[in-house]
């Protein structure tokens, strides 16, 4: 059996497009979600991360560009969930070794021990000493 992430894509599409007629939005993100993360696509896992913290809180799945002023507990919980977001990719690009990636994620989250951490378990080498 051949396996490719060419014949893999449409899977999702697939699993997506089912999930939604469904009316199951979490299931169509956390599909997403896995689906970058195994392919680590980081940049766009994130931004499946915010579409999953937005669903969890009962928001449309992409922002508008004009967005109404959400109560302080949601916009709490929703800061809260970006900066957990930063982290995750954050932390998953500093584990390949892409520091500069790693730490636009990073910064945002503010702790500075955190980082630190992550920074001093990358490897120096050729491709990254500069970063």
């Amino acid at each position: 059996m051949e396996s490719s992430s060419h014949s893999e894509t449409p899977d999702i599409y697939a699993d997506i497009d089912q999930a939604v007629s469904q009316g199951d939005r979490r299931r169509a993100v956390d599909a997403l979600i896995k689906h970058f993360e195994e392919r680590q696509q980081y940049h766009e896992l994130f931004e499946a991360l915010k579409m999953q913290l937005r669903v969890q809180l009962d928001l449309p799945a992409a922002q508008a560009e004009y967005e109404e002023k959400l109560d302080d507990e949601r916009e709490l919980q929703l800061e809260r969930g970006l900066l957990d977001a930063c982290r995750r990719v954050g932390e998953l690009f500093l584990a390949q070794g892409q520091i500069r990636e790693g730490w636009m994620y990073m910064r945002p989250v503010g702790d500075r021990q955190i980082a630190a951490q992550a920074l001093a378990s990358v490897e120096a080498t050729d491709d990254n000493v500069d970063e």
